[in-house]
Parts: structure tokens; sequence; C-alpha cells
């Protein structure tokens, strides 16, 4: 896609969540270009925002390597944590690219890449939480995010073990909503997919993955 595509499609986004939009998110080519941060949807002082986000959980006061995925399982075994409580975000992708890891799509297909969208051409909404890092001296300030993994539907146990949260659209308000605090309420929306299909093709063959990695670009679950 042009970036002019680029950013029509972020300010839909903007509309569809109705939520303003950050320079970041103008400025930033959509979705995983070479090095790009994630657009991300999130709540912040009473407002809605679309925003670009570097892909990587630096977490409030640590200046550890960034967390790229969040298991659900983990969330609710630390209910309490500040991300998961205030600091939820979405991130829309048109899809993800993931390596494939088990043979359910038949002989010869693990170590291949599969790309995972909706059958139904709507974008994936995936869970996400955020934290805002500051370096020591003060001078840097980092918005980063994770995107909220789980136990695969049937579909996705057919190339991994894991499957990115996917938000059905009634889910977004109680999610990005910084008021609604009830970690039971939240962690109740971190189910495996059950809505429209998810179409699973083998992936084009492509140069392999920049850094810092994107779902689009390169594997959604890397190793795990």
């Amino acid at each position: 896609m042009d970036t002019d595509t680029d950013r029509t499609i972020v300010k839909n986004i903007a509309t569809i969540f109705q939520a303003r939009l950050t320079k970041s998110a103008v400025d930033s080519a959509l979705l995983g270009g070479a090095g790009a941060p994630m657009l991300t949807v999130f709540a912040y002082k009473g407002e809605r925002w679309v925003g670009a986000f570097d892909w990587g959980l630096i977490a409030w006061g640590r200046s550890e390597e960034g967390q790229l995925h969040s298991r659900a399982e983990t969330l609710r075994a630390n209910a309490g944590n500040r991300p998961l409580t205030i600091r939820r975000c979405v991130i829309p992708m048109p899809f993800f690219h993931q390596r494939i890891t088990v043979d359910g799509l038949g002989a010869g297909t693990v170590g291949k890449r599969a790309r995972v969208e909706r059958g139904d051409g709507i974008f994936i909404a995936a869970a996400g939480i955020w934290d805002e890092w500051k370096s020591p001296d003060g001078q840097e300030v980092r918005r980063t995010c994770a995107i909220v993994t789980t136990t695969p539907n049937d579909t996705m146990a057919q190339i991994h073990d894991r499957m990115p949260v996917i938000l059905p659209a009634q889910a977004w308000d109680m999610w990005l909503n910084p008021e609604e605090r009830s970690p039971k309420a939240v962690l109740s929306l971190l189910q495996p997919w059950s809505g429209a299909p998810l179409l699973i093709t083998l992936a084009e063959k492509s140069k392999a993955a920049p850094k810092p990695p994107s779902p689009q670009t390169g594997d959604l679950f890397g190793s795990l």
C-alpha cells in the first residue's frame, strides 16, 4: 500500500473507533512497514486516540528489553498489574504472518509462513496492553505495547499453539475504558476467537523480517 492509502485507512480506523488521531499515527506508515511502529487505539486523559506505539512493552519504571506478547494466563495470575487495569489498547491488523509449528495444514508445511486474516474481510482487532517508558535521565519518552495471546481456536491450532486475543466489536468499549478496572470483567474478554472464520493461507516467500519486527512482516509469535 502507498502512503496516501495507509493514511486513509488510519483515518477510517479513527472513525470506526470514534478516536482522535495523534501526529505519530498520521505520520507513520500503516501496520508493519520495515521498522514501523504499531498502529494502536488507546484511551488517555478521558479521550480515545489512535497512535503509533513501539511493539515491545517496557513497563513503567523498568528498562529491560520490550515484551512483544503478554499471555492471558499470566495476566490472570497477576490481575492487579498496571497495564491490565488501566492501560489497555486495541491493535488493528488487516492480517498477520506466523511461522507454522504444527502440521495441521499437511505434511511439509512446518517452518513455512502462514498468513492469517478474517474470512469476512474485516480487520483483526487484537487486544493489547501498553505503557509509557521514560529513560533514566528523563530525556526520552516512549509508548510501547504488547499483544495479548491465548490458546488457539480450532483454526489456529492447525499452525500454532497460541493466537492473539481478537476482540469482537461489542467488547471494544469495555477493553478500552480505563475506568473499567475490574480484573474479572476485562479478563473475561481474553478468550480464543469464536467469531467469523479465520482464513489461513501459505504466505509468499519474502526476505527476512526487518528489525524491529511487526506482525505483518515477521512472525507474530516468533519462536513461542
